[in-house]
């Protein structure tokens, strides 16, 4: 009987060392993210027109992206910016 304790314990520890903490746990990066490395706007045959560069997050590639004034005005320099219909760049 004693046997049996020690190997249901021996097995316990195992276990419970073998698991890894949540805190871990590196989160998966979002490769569709960036920094806002610069913003630009302006006007061509009287459309206006608004734009950032974000070096990706996951590549750290730049590359520049035109918005609505509405997404612009919220992408400031400095800050991470996502782009949802761009997987990466």
């Amino acid at each position: 009987m004693k046997k049996l304790m020690y190997v249901f314990a021996l097995g316990a520890l195992v276990t419970v060392a073998s698991c890894k903490k949540d805190d871990e746990t590196t989160p998966q990066e979002n490769c569709n993210c960036g920094l806002v490395t610069e913003d630009d706007n302006g006007t061509t045959n009287g459309d206006s027109w608004y734009s950032i560069d974000i070096r990706n997050s996951c590549t750290d590639n730049v590359k520049t992206f035109y918005l609505t004034q509405g997404d612009w005005v919220n992408a400031h320099v400095g800050n991470d910016f996502c782009i949802t219909n761009e997987t990466s760049w």
